[in-house]
């Protein structure tokens, strides 16, 4: 065969104790069987910038959701009892003036005031995704993924190196790149050592599911009805996100791009800024059903973005709303909420053994800023899914002012097994999770 799926993989979401005959490291269906009362435990974080008006955010009580969310927060009015709303987390101290964009953005997971500098210097701390991966990621084909989408900043803040704005840090000194198009994220999770295809190779078959249909037709013949249609659902799945991201790239390039992109297939996705956060959240849910990860990250924008909402009616980019303008701040964060509670539902929907993948998740939808204005404490914070169990979702989770985030991450590391006395800042652990 001259070009697999995925080197390894094990489709325990599809509820069936099979794996799929391109695979190159195979698990056997006894030892699929014997497992299969525990279903892996999968962690996303999903981040946006500049925050948001925290009146339009925050439930006034502590305790059960009330059934009339707060403004920002309605898209998720069906989801109620399956998140909760954190507030009173900070991330660390940090830098006065414009270069706390930078600082907010780098230091939301790892807990560590980076080292001011636009050199080679750079200097911060592992990220609670990293760490993560570094635990549980050596059962999986991809440790952890970093998501992104165009860095829409033509402006980096003086004095400070552009590195800064990741969200993942292998270590102190190491930032996770993020896959910034819809195709990077296919090409990562299905295409040969999750390399990318050139356009000559792309055009030379309809779908990647070319080269696996006659190893799919041998396996169903093996499986019962259920497991039959469970698998041709997930491939159906792979086929209709390919076929999504294979009708942009067929539309004409921008002629004159209106934002900071590079040329090619993703400029394209330039003024699709909502499609393309749900083909990457729609291969998100591909990549935790089939195990092909346990974590991902996934910035829907960078700190200082210059993005402009006009499908919102938003004339000012985003950087400059956030301080210019409450109102449409707050509209443009209960537009983020909504492509969270896309996320979430979509989790929701896939079933696992007696429960579904949401169940068998915590996500994290969050900013390092509670308002555009440069305030890193009481941030806006919400954890959905029931983290196996782990997690009782459904309320609003009011810790003490200035509680560090890095207490959140800790105490999620805790529910995957991953012990560390500290991270970063952390004082300790969120208890009633």
């Amino acid at each position: 065969m001259t070009e697999t799926l995925t080197r390894r993989a094990v489709l325990k979401g599809l509820g069936a104790a099979v794996t799929l005959p391109w695979l190159e490291a195979m698990t056997p269906p006894a030892a699929l069987a014997a497992g299969a009362a525990r279903h892996p435990l999968r962690l996303a974080v999903l981040y946006f910038p500049m925050g948001t008006k925290m009146i339009d955010w925050t439930p006034p009580e502590a305790g059960a959701l009330p059934e009339n969310l707060p403004l920002n927060l309605r898209s998720m009015a069906a989801l109620r009892k399956d998140f909760s709303v954190i507030t009173g987390l900070r991330t660390p101290g940090g830098l006065d003036g414009a270069a706390l964009h930078s600082h907010a953005m780098s230091t939301f997971m790892t807990g560590v005031a980076m080292k001011p500098t636009e050199g080679p210097d750079i200097q911060n701390g592992a990220s609670a995704d990293q760490i993560a991966a570094k635990g549980v990621g050596g059962q999986t084909y991809l440790p952890s993924l970093q998501m992104g989408t165009f860095a829409v900043n033509r402006t980096i803040e003086p004095g400070f190196n552009p590195a800064y704005l990741n969200l993942s840090w292998r270590d102190a000194v190491t930032p996770v790149r993020p896959a910034t198009s819809p195709r990077e994220v296919f090409d990562r999770l299905f295409t040969r050592a999750g390399g990318a295809e050139s356009r000559s190779t792309r055009a030379q078959r309809r779908s990647i599911l070319d080269y696996v249909r006659e190893e799919a037709n041998s396996l169903e013949a093996d499986l019962g009805a259920q497991d039959r249609r469970r698998l041709d659902q997930y491939l159906t799945s792979i086929r209709e996100v390919e076929q999504q991201i294979q009708r942009v790239e067929r539309m004409p390039a921008p002629t004159a791009p209106k934002m900071n992109v590079p040329d090619g297939d993703w400029s394209r996705w330039v003024d699709r800024w909502q499609e393309q956060v749900r083909v990457q959240a729609d291969l998100m849910v591909l990549a935790f059903q089939a195990d092909l990860t346990r974590v991902c990250t996934f910035a829907l924008e960078i700190e200082r973005s210059e993005r402009v909402f006009r499908e919102l009616g938003i004339r000012q980019n985003w950087h400059g709303v956030s301080h210019d303008n409450d109102e449409e701040l707050s509209r443009v964060a209960a537009y983020q909420v909504a492509q969270f509670a896309y996320v979430v539902d979509k989790l929701k929907q896939v079933r696992e053994g007696d429960g579904s993948l949401l169940d068998h998740s915590m996500v994290v939808f969050g900013s390092a800023m509670s308002h555009g204005s440069h305030n890193t404490s009481n941030l806006p914070i919400l954890l959905a899914g029931r983290g196996c169990g782990k997690l009782n979702p459904g309320r609003h989770l009011r810790f003490s002012r200035e509680t560090p985030i890095s207490n959140l991450w800790v105490s999620l590391l805790d529910r995957m097994d991953v012990r560390v006395d500290k991270l970063g800042d952390s004082r300790g652990r969120l208890s009633d999770l």
